[in-house]
Formats: C-alpha cells, sequence, structure tokens
C-alpha cells in the first residue's frame, strides 16, 4: 500500500459573513492575537474576516502541504513541548 498525501478543497469554504458574525458574537475583536487552523482558503476568509481590526493573526500551519503535515507539526510541537509540562 502506498503512503500519499491528498489535499482535500472544500468546495464552500466557511464566508466572510460567518466568520465576522463569530468574531462579534464571540468578541475575538476583543483580543490582541488571533490563531487561525486551516488550509490557505480558510486563511483567506480569516485574514479578510479580521481585516478591520488590529489584531495579530498567526497561522502556524501555514507552511503545511496538507492535513498531514499539519498533523506531523502538531505531534512534534506536543512532543516539544511534554518534557515542559510536567
Amino acid at each position: 500500500m502506498d503512503n500519499k498525501q491528498t489535499v482535500v478543497k472544500p468546495r464552500n469554504p466557511v464566508s466572510t459573513d460567518i466568520l465576522k458574525e463569530q468574531i462579534h458574537q464571540l468578541d475575538l475583536a476583543g483580543f490582541d492575537r488571533v490563531i487561525g487552523l486551516g488550509g490557505v482558503q480558510y486563511r483567506n476568509r480569516i485574514a479578510e474576516s479580521f481585516d478591520e481590526y488590529q489584531i495579530e493573526l498567526l497561522f502556524p500551519f501555514a507552511n503545511c502541504l496538507g492535513i498531514g503535515d499539519m498533523q506531523r507539526a502538531v505531534k512534534r510541537a506536543i512532543g516539544k513541548n511534554s518534557s515542559h509540562s510536567e
């Protein structure tokens, strides 16, 4: 069996209107920094939704090619920090 990485592109990523509504409902504009997790389409929508706010947006998975890369990045981060949490 071959190991393959597949990138799934959603047909209808969440709209900026929905994200803006969530920003308002969850008072996310009150934070200095927001961390966005997701693929490039979702990152673009997040950036558009927060455009009117002076908030630092961080996308730790921006250089990942797909969900497999994202999962490996999370596992590496957990492994690096597990010795510090005790």
